[in-house]
C-alpha cells in the first residue's frame, strides 16, 4: 500500500492534523497505542497480508508514521507544517519528484517489505468530541461504551475490527452538531 497526502492524527501540530472525520474525533487507540488514520489504514491492509510501503505527507505526519507504522517506511516529505494551518509547501513539480522517486524506491524494495504483523485481537478505543456521538456509535452490539465520549470494539480478526471501527466512526458522525459538538 502506497499512502499519499498522509496527515498527522488529532491532537497533533501537523498541517491540517485530524483523525478521520474533523473535530468529531479527539483521539484513536489501537491496542492501546493513540494512533491516526496512517496506522489505522495500516492495520487494517494487514489484516489482508498487504504491506505500507510508502507514504507522503508534512514532515509530522513521517513523524508519526515512523512511530506508529514502521520506523524505516519510505516517506517522502512535501511539506514543512509550521502551524495546524500553515505550511512551507515545495513547489508541485518539486513535490511530485520527491513523490515519485520515494514511490519508486519503494517499489524496488518491495520483495524485502515487512510482512504485516497480525495480532491475536484487534482492539480499537475511540474517544469522540461529544457523547452524543458516542451513544449514537453504542447502537452497534458490538461497540461498547467506555465512557461519556470513549467507545471501544474488537475482533480476532484485523479485517473485521476495521469495518467496525468504520460503522462506530460513521454513526458517532451522524450525531454531530456544528454549533454544539
Amino acid at each position: 500500500m502506497i499512502m499519499v497526502g498522509a496527515h498527522a492524527k488529532a491532537g497533533s501540530t501537523g498541517i491540517m492534523a485530524h483523525t478521520m472525520y474533523g473535530v468529531q474525533i479527539s483521539a484513536l487507540y489501537l491496542n492501546g497505542t493513540e494512533i491516526g488514520e496512517m496506522a489505522m489504514n495500516a492495520s487494517a491492509a494487514a489484516g489482508w497480508g498487504v504491506p505500507v510501503i510508502m507514504i507522503s505527507g508534512d514532515a509530522s505526519a513521517e513523524r508519526e508514521a515512523r512511530a506508529t507504522v514502521d520506523p524505516e517506511i519510505e516517506f517522502a516529505v512535501v511539506k514543512e507544517d509550521i502551524t495546524r494551518w500553515c505550511a512551507a509547501l515545495l513547489p508541485p513539480e518539486q513535490a511530485e519528484k520527491v513523490i515519485r522517486e520515494a514511490a519508486c524506491r519503494a517499489v524496488k524494495n518491495l520483495g524485502g517489505a515487512k510482512k504485516p504483523a497480525i495480532p491475536a485481537k484487534t482492539t480499537y478505543k475511540l474517544r469522540f468530541h461529544s457523547s452524543a456521538e458516542a451513544e449514537c456509535a453504542c447502537l452497534v452490539p458490538q461497540i461498547k461504551r467506555v465512557d461519556d465520549r470513549t467507545v471501544n470494539l474488537s475482533s480476532a480478526d484485523p479485517r473485521a475490527a476495521y469495518q467496525l471501527l468504520i460503522v462506530a466512526m460513521t454513526m458517532g458522525h451522524s450525531a454531530f452538531d456544528r454549533m454544539y459538538g
